[in-house]
Order: C-alpha cells, then structure tokens, then sequence
C-alpha cells in the first residue's frame, strides 16, 4: 500500500543557542545551522524549492510562529541561478 502524504511537509527555522537552525519535524538534528535568521531562511527557500511540497515555518526568538511561507512562494522568491555559458573561442 502506497503512503498518502497528509499535506506539505513542514520545514522550521528557530533560534538556538548557536545561532538560527534550519529543523524538520521529529527530526533529531537540524539539517544547517547558520549564524543569522535570513541565512537560515535562505537555506530553507532552497531545500523546500528542491523537495517538492514543503512549507517553511519561520519562528521569532521566543518560539512563536512569525511567518509561513508556501513550497510555491519558496520556489518563486529564490530562484536558481542561471548556468553561465561561455562561448568556445576558435583560433
């Protein structure tokens, strides 16, 4: 039997003591820890923009939801880079 996903799979950026940890639920570790919170949201844009149906959960200092970004918004507001191509020089 397939599982059926109940929703978008929650991502949430918190405060710790090191700085602003990037954490799924029931996870045991956080997937990155980065030094500020706008670094942390980055890095969650990222991973939610590559695993499909996900919902960030930003957090303020005391714990409490601040923000809720959707996988889509997520997807649209941190766009991949573009590849650089460079043209072949014949000589």
């Amino acid at each position: 039997m397939a599982k059926s996903k109940a929703g978008p799979q929650p991502i949430h950026v918190v405060s710790n003591g090191k700085g602003w940890a990037v954490v799924k639920p029931n996870a045991r570790r956080a997937l990155r820890i980065r030094p500020t919170r706008h670094e942390a949201v980055q890095f969650a844009k990222d991973n939610a923009a590559k695993g499909g149906d996900m919902v960030i959960f930003v957090h303020d200092r005391s714990g409490l939801v601040e923000t809720r970004i959707p996988a889509t918004a997520a997807a649209r507001l941190c766009p991949r880079p573009k590849r650089k191509t460079t043209a072949k020089v014949s000589s």
